[in-house]
């Protein structure tokens, strides 16, 4: 898929370059939202948050979320480009 070829990193400083941790693409051990509007509710609802672990998985749903998204977006621009 789309999102598996991506790769990509950051300079850091202007000097080094430093991999992401967090690649761009869909990680199963998250739940996906149906739209960004969704996880961003998500994420609204449970403010405040204090947990490390509670931060990260509504991230990774927003996350998997923008994901699904833009691969959607991609699809649909090809289809309509052929």
């Amino acid at each position: 898929m789309i999102y598996r070829s991506l790769q990509t990193s950051w300079l850091r400083q202007g000097q080094e370059t430093v991999p992401n941790k967090i690649k761009p693409e869909f990680i199963p051990l998250y739940p996906v939202s149906d739209s960004l509007d969704d996880a961003w509710e998500l994420m609204n609802s449970q403010l405040p948050i204090t947990e490390t672990n509670d931060l990260k998985g509504l991230l990774m749903n927003y996350h998997n979320s923008c994901v699904r998204a833009v691969e959607e977006r991609i699809a649909n621009e090809t289809d309509t480009a052929t």
